[in-house]
This record gives structure tokens, sequence and C-alpha cells, in this order.
């Protein structure tokens, strides 16, 4: 018998033994809400201030006035024509996983831009928690010290890779 027979048939409530609740809880876990790596763009200038934060900080600098951290799936949202994301070249790529099974992520679209769908957050998010890297997009004639980007992410232990074009995130 399986165990989802096993669940199904305790329809008097008599008690599952411990192995089987082990084992069902590990069921739950494996079934829980699948979300894959999300992103979350911004600006050079910001790098910094995010490292030394520690997180990424919910923001009102939207259209509505709420609070809200932005993610997305599409990995190169910047690249999009009429993209509001088009001056952004660091990519913080996210666990999306443990985001969604720890945070409440609801879908979200603003009429402004038809050619973006997002996610939103109301919770800033650790970066030890849910980073996976940093990607930092540079122009191949760039004058931009990449040397000081890569140092910056040691200093705070953190990966950051240095990318001439968004790829999807392994």
């Amino acid at each position: 018998m399986t165990l989802m027979e096993k669940l199904e048939s305790d329809l008097e409530g008599s008690i599952i033994t411990a192995k089987a609740q082990a084992s069902f809880r590990e069921y739950i876990l494996k079934e829980a809400k699948q979300a894959g790596v999300v992103y979350h763009f911004t600006i050079l200038s910001n790098l910094p201030s995010i490292l030394q934060s520690g997180k990424l900080k919910t923001s009102d600098n939207n259209t509505n006035g709420l609070k809200f951290l932005s993610l997305t799936r599409d990995f190169q949202l910047p690249d999009n024509p009429n993209s509001y994301f088009k001056n952004c070249d660091v990519r913080f790529v996210l666990d999306g996983d443990k985001i969604s099974n720890n945070i409440r992520v609801l879908p979200f679209h603003d009429e402004l831009y038809d050619d973006e769908s997002e996610e939103v957050v109301f919770k800033s998010l650790k970066l030890s928690k849910y980073l996976k890297n940093i990607d930092v997009k540079i122009p191949k004639m760039s004058f931009i010290d990449t040397e000081k980007i890569i140092k910056l992410g040691k200093k705070y232990n953190i990966i950051i890779n240095i990318v001439n074009k968004w790829l999807p995130a392994k």
C-alpha cells in the first residue's frame, strides 16, 4: 500500500504511524511550489549599498505607491524594447523556490509596460538566504573596472560574474 493510499484509507481518523507521518512530510515538501530561478535587476551604482545592507529592499518608486520588491523570470528583461529596466546592468539571481516557500509572491503587471510581467514580494530579501549569484553586464568597449566589482563581491563572500550579454542562470 502506498503512502497516499494509506492516508486516503485513514477515514476513521486512526493514528498514522510516526514513520508514515515523516514520509508524508517528505512528500509534502517535494510537492512544494516550484518557482525555479527568479531575477531582480538594478543599476550598477546601487550594487555597493545593496551588498553592504545584505538585503534587496522594498521600494515605493513605482506607479501605485506600494512598497514592494519586483522579481521576474525573464532573464534578459533589460534587453526588451521600451523596458523600464533598460538601464539596468546588474542582475541578482535568486532561488525562487526558497522565496515562494517562505514569502508570499504575487503576480504583478504594470499597464505602462505591456511587455513586462513581474512578480512582487512585500518584504525585503536577505541575500544570505536567497541569493545564488550576481551578474553584471559590462559592454565590451567599457572603461569600467571589472576587477573592482569582483573584489566587492569577494568582500561580501558573493559570486559576481561579469557578462557581456544576459543568459539564463544555471
